[in-house]
């Protein structure tokens, strides 16, 4: 009965896993590489579920399965919850940085801990320095069994902890709150492997591997919803919310700037190259806002259109000029030429926050009208 119901949940369990894969395919979310390592974490938990299905099956004589497919099982059940693990770890340090850009070095260093339980794993097949099976076929835990736990849960506690830090740094104002959903991650796992360790025959670390992926979907359910669809920069709705917990956060000595950006011509582009073509520029430029507003601390988001806007706290000892050196770069990184010729322009406005007399609305429509200002001076300009 006890050995039915372990299976009962493990096949619920990798169900549940595999529907969270395939929803976040069909949303759309396998298309980055900070997706596609997510929707890998989650199949290959899903995999060592199947795996210990199997094992549960063999260990209690409901299946005769020979020492040697039982130490197969074993083995890569654990490699297949390691990599899942390692996936995850990926994925928490996209969240804050391009994997594209991690080095080679970074990662042979991060991914050492899953390759040293995988040479573990083999040289316990000669010497049972983690798991054997005797003369009888009976199974008996190693000497450093409890190594394969801390090699695999190393990589989802060294991930939570980052998130929980990152939390609380300056530069993730905005994010808070989906860092230290993040950084909830290990909880359910970690209180239910432990749980495991002592009752052999609960499944628990399998329900708390799925709670913490139903978790972590949910977030990018979250993140969906308050991200423009074509961009996937925040909306307008999520940008104004989080101008008023800038406007909040203001502490002495430091000035909140909100920049309202018009793509000039945007109709023309339009008409000229297509709509295609026009999305395109539209999602050029909202890679170089977010990339300028991750390395500046700023936020940016789509207001509408061919609207974006900017917000940003500075101090006065903030470099100005090194801001628009900063900004300048990051659309030169872009393909910004429309047609492949013609190169596009930004008109942007400006505006600072005047303090608890001032309001959003207010601080929108002066640089809305400065924006305005600007643009109508280059047009004249370009009739000259």
């Amino acid at each position: 009965m006890a050995a039915l119901l372990y299976s009962e949940i493990n096949i619920l369990c990798v169900v549940l896993m595999l529907v969270i894969a395939v929803r976040a395919s069909l949303l759309g979310l396998d298309k980055s590489v900070k997706f596609k390592v997510f929707i890998t974490s989650v199949l290959l938990a899903a995999a060592a579920n199947a795996l210990d299905f199997l094992w549960n099956m063999g260990i209690t004589g409901t299946w005769n399965i020979p020492p040697f497919l039982m130490w197969l099982i074993d083995f890569w059940y654990f490699i297949s919850f390691g990599c899942s693990a390692f996936c995850w770890f990926l994925y928490t340090e996209s969240e804050h940085r391009r994997i594209k850009h991690k080095s080679i070095k970074d990662f042979l260093f991060y991914s050492f801990p899953i390759v040293l339980l995988a040479v573990l794993l083999i040289i316990s097949y000669f010497n049972g320095c983690l798991f054997y099976f005797d003369k009888n076929g009976v199974y008996h835990r190693g000497p450093l069994y409890y190594m394969q736990q801390v090699l695999s849960y190393w990589y989802i506690l060294v991930s939570s902890v980052k998130c929980f830090a990152r939390s609380f740094e300056k530069r993730y104002y905005s994010r808070k709150n989906e860092f230290l959903l993040l950084s909830a991650f290990v909880i359910p796992p970690l209180i239910c492997g432990i749980i495991q360790i002592m009752f052999q025959n609960l499944p628990v670390l399998s329900v708390g591997i799925v709670v913490s992926f139903l978790m972590a979907y949910i977030n990018l359910l979250e993140g969906l919803i308050v991200s423009d669809p074509l961009t996937r920069i925040p909306n307008r709705h999520e940008l104004l919310e989080r101008l008023v917990s800038f406007t909040k956060s203001l502490k002495r000595g430091e000035e909140l700037y909100f920049m309202f950006i018009d793509v000039d011509s945007f109709k023309e582009i339009n008409d000229t190259f297509g709509h295609n073509e026009g999305d395109r520029i539209l999602t050029e430029i909202a890679a170089a806002l977010k990339k300028y507003a991750i390395k500046t601390n700023a936020c940016c988001g789509r207001y509408g259109g061919d609207e974006f806007v900017i917000a940003q706290i500075i101090t006065k000892n903030t470099d100005k000029a090194a801001l628009k050196r900063e900004f300048d770069a990051c659309m030169d990184e872009r393909d910004l030429l429309a047609g492949g010729k013609y190169p596009v322009t930004l008109s942007i406005g400006s505006e600072k926050y005047l303090g608890e007399n001032d309001s959003i609305p207010d601080l929108i429509a002066r640089a809305d009208n400065d924006m305005y200002k600007i643009k109508e001076a280059r047009k004249k300009e370009n009739n000259l």
